[in-house]
């Protein structure tokens, strides 16, 4: 019995630790596609920057992301999609009391 606890308490602790890694690369590939998607503001180039602001958002949700998508999408004339996303930012800011 006490093989079966131990050998149960190893693996719901591996999968733990998947989880925790997986939530950390998912944390640090929504740092890479926000840093890209600044660096393709910054150049001018609105078309390429919405999709990896959209993808930041989606791996790490944050409000300031999805406020930079909403700008993002904005400029590329998305206005219906732009004025969704400053909706959904107003909501979670209102929900934080931000």
């Amino acid at each position: 019995m006490v093989r079966v606890l131990t050998g149960a308490f190893v693996a719901l602790s591996g999968m733990l630790l998947t989880a925790q890694v997986s939530a950390q690369d998912a944390r640090a590939a929504a740092v890479l596609a926000y840093d890209q998607a600044e660096a393709l503001m910054a150049a001018g180039k609105v078309a390429e920057a919405c999709p990896r602001y959209a993808e930041s958002q989606k791996l790490d949700p944050q409000l300031g992301t999805l406020l930079h998508l909403a700008d993002c999408l904005e400029k590329k004339g998305q206005t219906a999609s732009a004025w969704a996303a400053f909706r959904d930012a107003s909501e979670i800011a209102e929900q934080r009391g931000d």
